[in-house]
């Protein structure tokens, strides 16, 4: 026999809760990663700038010569690379996206709080969790085009179990 607690419909707002902070963490990952690696890529870019003079200057052993030689070429294939990748872009879409998911996160969060303190999974909650569902939508259509990271998105799976337990949600009696 199935217990009426797990099939109560307020396991519905729960678990997209649990999705949405699955997003607000995969996007914090990726948005993180990217702004590292853009970093080094303008760091690299603007150590190499001065080439003539610093490499003249700096740079008489063979030993310093074939490492400046080799950040020339790392900031030359950066330098032609950028605009492919186009980095500044992807981190613009991912804290868009991160934005997009918090918000989500956020007022299922207060969803389910309201939950709780009516002890009740009221009409009006349901109502205003179909218009979360609505606001979910435009979001995956939103991320459409991403390219998925399963090594990411499962280790911040494990870290929503973490913390969103099933007994930190509050169940109502069936009326």
């Amino acid at each position: 026999m199935v217990d009426i607690i797990d099939n109560h419909p307020v396991w519905d707002v729960y678990n997209e809760q649990r999705t949405a902070r699955l997003s607000v963490l995969y996007y914090e990952c990726k948005l993180r990663n990217l702004k590292k690696l853009n970093s080094l890529g303008e760091f690299i870019l603007a150590a190499s700038a001065p080439s003539g003079a610093v490499g003249v200057i700096f740079f008489q052993t063979v030993l310093s010569g074939i490492l400046w030689s080799i950040l020339l070429a790392t900031a030359s294939i950066i330098a032609i690379a950028k605009p492919i990748f186009n980095i500044p872009n992807k981190i613009q879409k991912y804290s868009e996206l991160l934005g997009a998911w918090r918000q989500l996160d956020d007022e299922l969060n207060k969803l389910k709080i309201c939950v709780k303190l009516n002890s009740d999974y009221s009409a009006e909650a349901r109502r205003d969790f179909l218009l979360l569902l609505e606001v979910k939508s435009s979001i995956v259509k939103q991320e459409a085009k991403e390219e998925e990271d399963r090594k990411l998105k499962k280790r911040c799976y494990e870290q929503v179990k973490l913390e969103l337990p099933d007994d930190d949600y509050f169940v109502p009696e069936e009326t």
